[in-house]
C-alpha cells in the first residue's frame, strides 16, 4: 500500500510541475513494486495474504517495469550536469530497472544468495 501512495504522490507532483528527481523517484518506486509483485508470484495461492495468480502478478509487475523505463528515461531528458543533476545515480537505476525487467526471477536468485 505504501508503494501505491508513493507512486500515488509523485504521479501528482508531476501532474503539477514536471521534474527529473520526481521522474526518477517515481520510476525507483515503481522498479520497487514490480519486485513486490513477482515476489507474491512466488507465494501459493491463497496462502499467507492470498496472493493473486502469478500470471496477474507476472502482468502487474511487467506494466510498472515499462512505466519506469519511461519516468527514467523523462528524467535522463530532464537532467543537466550543470544543474548538480545525480546522471551516474540515474542512469545506474535506469540499468537496474532494466535488468530487473528482463531478469527477475534471475535477480531474486541473485538477492537470495547474497
Amino acid at each position: 500500500a505504501l508503494l501505491q501512495q508513493a507512486c500515488a504522490s509523485y504521479g501528482e507532483a508531476l501532474r503539477l510541475d514536471e521534474d527529473a528527481m520526481t521522474h526518477s523517484n517515481l520510476a525507483d518506486a515503481m522498479v520497487t513494486w514490480a519486485e513486490h509483485w513477482h515476489d507474491t508470484a512466488t507465494e501459493p495461492e491463497g496462502g499467507p495474504g492470498g496472493a493473486p495468480a502469478p500470471q496477474m502478478c507476472h502482468a502487474e509487475a511487467g506494466k510498472l517495469y515499462r512505466g519506469a523505463l519511461d519516468h527514467y528515461e523523462a528524467s535522463c531528458a530532464l537532467s543537466s550536469s550543470e544543474q548538480g543533476d545525480d546522471l551516474p545515480g540515474l542512469l545506474h537505476n535506469w540499468g537496474i530497472g532494466i535488468l530487473f525487467a528482463g531478469y527477475p526471477q534471475r535477480v531474486q536468485c541473485v538477492r537470495t544468495i547474497r
